[in-house]
């Protein structure tokens, strides 16, 4: 049997990651760009992790039922944490960061 592939890259295919962060990158500056609604806080993502702040959880929520209208093959999830999970969030990417410097770069 043959099969077609519509939508994506080969599964280990060398270009994957790289298309993949292109894309969504174009994907989320078209949404960012095109959001009325409440003032995001704080917007970055590393791969497939993206943290967000807002200023309460009405407006995370209008963000997230937004962002995945947007595409049909993409399909955000989310995840609300308490500050103190955050704290040893943060705490665990400085130590697994190679140098201070970047830590803070990337924040």
């Amino acid at each position: 049997s043959f099969y077609d592939q519509i939508n994506g890259v080969a599964t280990g295919s060398p270009l994957a990651p790289v298309l993949a962060n292109r894309f969504m990158g174009h994907h989320e500056k078209l949404c960012l760009e095109n959001f009325h609604g409440s003032t995001i806080l704080f917007y970055r993502r590393y791969v497939d992790d993206t943290f967000c702040l807002f200023n309460s959880d009405r407006d995370a929520t209008i963000f997230f039922d937004y962002i995945n209208s947007r595409h049909p093959n993409i399909n955000f999830t989310s995840y609300s944490y308490k500050v103190g999970l955050i704290k040893t969030l943060v705490n665990r990417a400085y130590k697994i960061n190679s140098t201070w410097l970047g830590f803070h770069e990337d924040i």
